[in-house]
């Protein structure tokens, strides 16, 4: 946590347009409070703190080292949902070093391999544009891709607007979310699409985290897709049987803590995350409370 005043309020600043989905609106809200409780001390926590114990390796990007020297580099995000997620994880499982693959499944989806309790990869980067697909971010997508459509005229203002805004599963199905393509792809073989690209982007990264870890102790859904949506979990979990992933379908749609059967090799569970209590617990053992 860094503590915000006159002086570091500029870094925020600096900062905010590297998630302008998130950043621009927190630095409003922080700039706000400053000026309302002028009494108090004030705190900003990073959504990319836990993910500093992530490898050299799994952060550099193929470019010139002089850009990851620079700061271009992957950052991870949803790090306050997987640090309340591992820290849940930790009490059920009766362990404070598991294996853990956790999945934040919502507007903003991605995914993280947690090894012996610590952060070791995770599928967003240096923005939260990488990884999943997602409700209006691409997710991967070939840097060809960008450069075609400034070859098109494209300006890099609208590119982050259609990245950011107009991208992922709204672009392809015309759906503004899950629940409602979920409804569409009975019948509409492009809501279907869109939901088998989701699908099968999230069984891509489990599978690579999986063998990156060596061994898994519980696979983890959680944000609003992964907390409500059992359709997914199954389909998910049914391409991971090979692994010896089993699920109870009675516990599953009924969205229980634990939806593993006794003769899974590993738990599945479904956790609520709760980013704002995390905070607070962040934030006290940082105050030495």
């Amino acid at each position: 946590p860094m503590e915000v005043n006159s002086e570091t309020i500029n870094i925020l600043e600096k900062f905010a347009s590297l998630n302008p989905l998130h950043n621009k609106i927190a630095y409003e809200g922080i700039e706000l409070s400053l000026k309302t409780f002028q009494s108090s001390r004030h705190f900003a926590i990073f959504d990319t703190d836990f993910h500093k114990t992530i490898p050299e390796h799994a952060k550099i990007y193929g470019l010139d080292y002089e850009f990851y020297l620079k700061g271009i580099k992957k950052y991870g995000f949803h790090g306050i949902s997987y640090s309340y997620l591992l820290d849940l994880s930790k009490e059920i499982l009766n362990n404070q070093k598991p294996n853990l693959i956790a999945l934040h499944l919502g507007s903003g989806s991605s995914a993280c391999a947690i090894k012996e309790g610590a952060s070791f990869d995770t599928s967003m980067g240096f923005s939260p544009l990488e990884g999943l697909l997602m409700l209006s971010r691409p997710g991967d997508i070939d840097a060809g891709v960008i450069l075609e459509l400034l070859k098109l005229g494209y300006t890099a203002k609208e590119l982050e607007e259609m990245l950011y805004k107009n991208s992922g599963i709204r672009a392809i199905a015309k759906a503004d979310d899950f629940e409602t393509l979920l409804k569409l792809k009975a019948n509409d073989a492009i809501a279907r699409l869109a939901y088998e690209a989701f699908l099968h982007r999230i069984i891509k990264y489990v599978g690579a985290y999986w063998v990156l870890l060596g061994n898994v102790d519980v696979l983890v859904f959680s944000g609003g897709i992964g907390e409500n949506s059992y359709e997914l979990r199954q389909d998910l979990c049914k391409a991971l049987e090979p692994f010896g992933v089993k699920i109870d379908n009675f516990k599953n749609r009924e969205n229980a803590t634990s939806i593993e059967t006794k003769d899974s090799k590993i738990k599945v569970l479904v956790l609520k995350t709760d980013e704002e209590m995390q905070m607070v617990k962040i934030l006290i053992k940082h105050l030495g409370w």
